[in-house]
């Protein structure tokens, strides 16, 4: 069942049991349909699935990231180093970047794994708990971003690729290299096909074509359109 949720975007679902194992065909297609259709599904009323209950639940709905050989380069390559959940590299020379003692730590604009070449479909966070003074997480709807640009920034962002660094590796400056993967600034969704902003202040380098100069300022702008106008969720 679906529920209104108190923003501009998203719904609320009850009556998911990831204890029931891999959904139905009926269950993913309707899952999907709202999904394309509200953005954001917000579960609540029941119990936290487990790694494995929650892996054989959304493998309904296609290939999981740490399925593919994306995946595996990144989880495995990861797994080994003393990296966890408040641990982050800067972009800038890979600079560790440790939360304070309640274990937060903030994440500016981004996708998940944006710096990796596979393109996503759907991103999952569970909050387990929170305390007084936590960051809020929002989410926002980049799609009618995208639907508001003024013509002449649509016209010349058109064709145009952004390029993203693994934030836990060195900067280019110490590890040469042009990227770790390209995706298009106005990026069309591979199953509706409709387009939203994709950027990230966290892994988006540059965008192709552009001097650095005009680049910076196109994301910057990017930004600060998206935090004015984009319908969100806290």
């Amino acid at each position: 069942t679906y529920e209104s949720l108190d923003a501009p975007f998203g719904v609320v679902v009850r009556g998911v049991e990831w204890r029931d194992g891999p959904p139905d065909g009926e269950v993913v297609a309707e899952l999907t349909r709202a999904m394309r259709r509200h953005l954001l599904l917000v579960f609540r009323g029941q119990q936290s699935p487990t790694h494995e209950e929650a892996n054989a639940f959304w493998r309904g709905f296609g290939p999981l990231v740490m399925d593919t050989l994306d995946g595996q380069f990144h989880y495995n390559r990861f797994s080994t180093e003393k990296a966890v959940n408040n641990v982050l590299r800067s972009k800038d020379g890979g600079n560790l970047v440790v939360a304070g003692d309640d274990g937060m730590v903030e994440l500016d604009w981004h996708q998940d794994q944006s710096h990796k070449p596979q393109f996503k479909t759907i991103s999952q966070l569970e909050n387990v708990r929170f305390g007084q003074g936590a960051v809020p997480t929002a989410f926002r709807d980049m799609y009618t971003v995208c639907e508001l640009l003024p013509a002449e920034v649509k016209a010349r962002l058109e064709g145009k690729q952004g390029i993203f660094l693994d934030p836990r590796l060195p900067g280019p400056d110490k590890l040469p290299r042009l990227c770790d993967a390209m995706h298009p600034v106005l990026a069309a969704h591979p199953e509706s096909g409709r387009r939203a902003v994709f950027g990230s202040d966290w892994t988006m380098h540059r965008i192709a074509g552009m001097s650095e100069a005009e680049s910076a300022s196109t994301i910057a702008w990017l930004r600060d359109f998206a935090l004015e106008n984009a319908p969100y969720y806290e």
